[in-house]
């Protein structure tokens, strides 16, 4: 709500005012800049004059007044939301008494504030302090939750009773105290009555903002919830720009203040992050581990890196169990590398050196599977293409001569064979094929 009425052009402003005093409505005040120091309006061309107290008692007061203002509601409110009411003020030095009561009202019918009787209605909200002359328009703003009946709004003060005030010294000093301005009063501007989430909004920036070296990123503010009008939005982001949008290139964290109507505002932050267009994997290419030990491997960490092993590991370390090729995949969204690496256990290691076929056919030559680099004696079993065990050795030697527990000789082919040890306390594994050929 906006009261008109101020003509800046001529320094003669005057303003038509709703408001009720001494049963009296609708007067008109003309005020001059160059006689009176009342200020510039905050808002538009013009301002509302309230006298806000019963004066009757007042040293050189012989009369009552009280002012009020009212504006009927353009839209009905949403019962059990929340409203805000916000409007600035100003006190002057021509007031011989500060005030220290103003409140504001939202009724359902249009009552009568010419009687005194309705002066000590209960306000929707109230403000309790010393309004003193300030140097520029402060506000005040407060809430409270709709019945869904409200139809008018108005301001003043809602007090029956005499309450106290507090001299103006500064009036005092003042030479032309004949002016005798014995009802204090307060000027008005700027009235506003909204949803309290309707100016809830966001810049539509992003937490973070990922670019490759070398690359810019545009960084726009769009405002997001503001549903009230928009009638002017101004823009204050970190590097000193009020664009609503900037280019940036370098890592670091950026921010961005937007107002709305010069009331509304909020602030919000996002990080840029520059990721290399280049990275580098690097394993080594052989490890021996113990047997039955695992191997422990890394690659650098990366920013925004994903990583992908070949057991289907997805840390930039892990522990990896298999024996043979090991390789990993590195990728951020600027770049990708792979690398890989051979295990080969042995015991401690020792390398463990295992034959692939012996002859047990009598002739003196590659008698007897034995292997190296275990130790022993050793567990083992021994079984044909079909899964069944056909030897086993819990003290084996490191010898068997191909035939069974019971001394047949076991005909030619494959065999799988296991082979159970300890080493340092901890039983370990040794596993593979051999071939009996004659």
């Amino acid at each position: 709500m906006t009261i008109p009425g101020w003509d800046n052009s001529t320094i003669q402003p005057s303003f038509p005012m709703a408001y009720w005093v001494n049963g009296n409505k609708g007067n008109y005040m003309t005020l001059n800049f160059r006689t009176y120091p009342f200020p510039t309006p905050l808002r538009d061309s013009g301002y509302a004059f309230i006298i806000v107290n019963i004066n009757n008692q007042l040293r050189g007061c012989t009369s009552e007044a009280r002012f009020f203002i009212r504006t009927f509601l353009n839209a009905g409110l949403t019962k059990g939301d929340e409203y805000v009411i916000e409007f600035h003020y100003r006190s002057s030095i021509l007031n011989k008494f500060e005030i220290e009561y103003f409140g504001c009202r939202l009724d359902s019918i249009l009552e009568d504030y010419t009687k005194p009787s309705v002066w000590s209605l209960a306000p929707t909200l109230n403000w309790h302090r010393k309004f003193t002359e300030e140097a520029s328009w402060i506000k005040l703003k407060g809430s409270f939750i709709a019945t869904g009946k409200e139809k008018y709004l108005t301001l003043g003060n809602f007090r029956s009773d005499y309450h106290p005030i507090t001299r103006n010294t500064a009036f005092d000093s003042l030479a032309w105290d004949s002016i005798r301005v014995c009802y204090p009063f307060i000027l008005i501007d700027g009235v506003f009555l909204y949803k309290a989430t309707d100016t809830l909004f966001t810049t539509g920036l992003n937490t973070e903002e990922v670019i490759c070296q070398g690359d810019s990123i545009l960084l726009s503010a769009v405002p997001q919830g503001f549903k009230l009008e928009d009638t002017v939005t101004t823009y204050q982001w970190s590097t000193g720009s009020t664009d609503s949008a900037i280019w940036v290139s370098q890592a670091g964290n950026y921010s961005v203040s937007v107002e709305i109507n010069r009331r509304f505002s909020v602030t919000e932050f996002t990080d840029v992050v520059v990721l290399p267009d280049k990275i580098q994997v690097d394993l080594p290419d052989t490890l021996k581990p113990c047997l039955g030990e695992q191997v422990q491997l890394s690659v650098p960490w990366l920013d925004k890196a994903t990583y992908q092993w070949s057991d289907g590991q997805d840390e930039p370390e892990v522990s990896i169990s298999d024996t043979g090729w090991v390789w990993v995949e590195v990728q951020t969204p600027c770049a990708y590398d792979q690398d890989s690496a051979f295990i080969k256990a042995a015991p401690c290691g020792k390398e463990v050196f295992a034959p692939t076929a012996f002859t047990p056919d009598g002739d003196g030559v590659n008698e007897v599977f034995t292997l190296s680099g275990l130790p022993v004696p050793y567990h083992l079993q021994v079984y044909n293409r079909w899964g069944n065990r056909v030897y086993e050795d819990r003290e084996c030697p490191n010898s068997w001569n191909g035939r069974t527990e019971t001394g047949e000789l076991l005909p030619s082919g494959t065999y799988t064979y296991q082979i159970r040890y300890t080493i340092q306390n901890r039983e370990r594994f040794y596993r593979g094929r051999v071939s009996i050929l004659y």
